[in-house]
């Protein structure tokens, strides 16, 4: 329940579509809310009112007191933000006074799942590596036969594009995808997740998940991105 109230709250007061991740709790904005909750599975809902280099205090939302486990050692604390995921890490319970907790932190921010990221509309031309089926290859040839195909990306994320194509590919295979992006180089081997076709226009809408590819290209990718969403 505490998860489902900081998600709704959130989403009504922060709607935005991407958000930088963060590293640590002094990052956190003044007004989130978050949850606390004990070994013993007490919890409470929090907003934040202020942060330093070494402790957060939170006005708790609770009228019945605090419950007595979370006010000895450490409690567990979850944040969930609009456009970039949900955290998770422990703090230690230093000082109360009325509905106001002030908790010391030294554990890490662990980030865990993320919030399904945004797509963003564009037009990049990219190109398609097929390797042509055995049956038609020389037997005698060792180097399997590539062709490269040309198409368009119309929508994409950190994780996946949607490319048109203007002919039809098969779902069991890998392929690799290449495409420029503020003229760097970015390569990914892809697996297709979806397909969509319109046979009047004789156009293949693939949506593509990137599986493998360097740490640079995925870095200049997230950066393009969380630059044009913010714009």
């Amino acid at each position: 329940m505490c998860r489902d109230i900081i998600i709704i709250h959130e989403k009504i007061f922060n709607p935005s579509i991407y958000r930088k991740p963060i590293n640590s709790l002094q990052e956190l904005e003044v007004g989130t809310l978050i949850a606390l909750f004990s070994e013993q599975k007490d919890y409470c809902i929090a907003k934040v009112l202020s942060t330093d280099d070494a402790t957060i205090s939170l006005q708790l939302f609770r009228k019945e007191g605090i419950p007595a486990s979370l006010t000895l050692g450490k409690v567990s604390l979850y944040i969930w933000r609009t456009g970039d995921a949900e955290y998770r890490t422990e703090v230690t319970v230093k000082e109360i006074s009325g509905n106001i907790i002030t908790c010391a932190y030294s554990d890490p921010l662990a980030r865990g799942k993320e919030v399904r990221l945004p797509y963003l509309d564009v037009m990049i031309p990219c190109q398609l590596t097929l390797e042509a089926p055995a049956s038609n290859r020389d037997k005698e040839e060792e180097a399997p036969i590539q062709t490269t195909i040309a198409g368009m990306i119309y929508r994409i994320n950190e994780n996946e594009a949607v490319v048109r194509l203007a002919a039809k590919i098969d779902y069991g295979n890998t392929y690799p995808l290449s495409f420029t992006i503020d003229d760097f180089h970015i390569k990914f081997i892809c697996k297709i997740l979806a397909e969509k076709s319109i046979q009047e226009e004789n156009a293949f809408f693939i949506t593509f998940r990137f599986l493998e590819g360097s740490d640079v290209a995925r870095q200049v990718l997230k950066r393009y991105i969380a630059e044009h969403l913010e714009a």
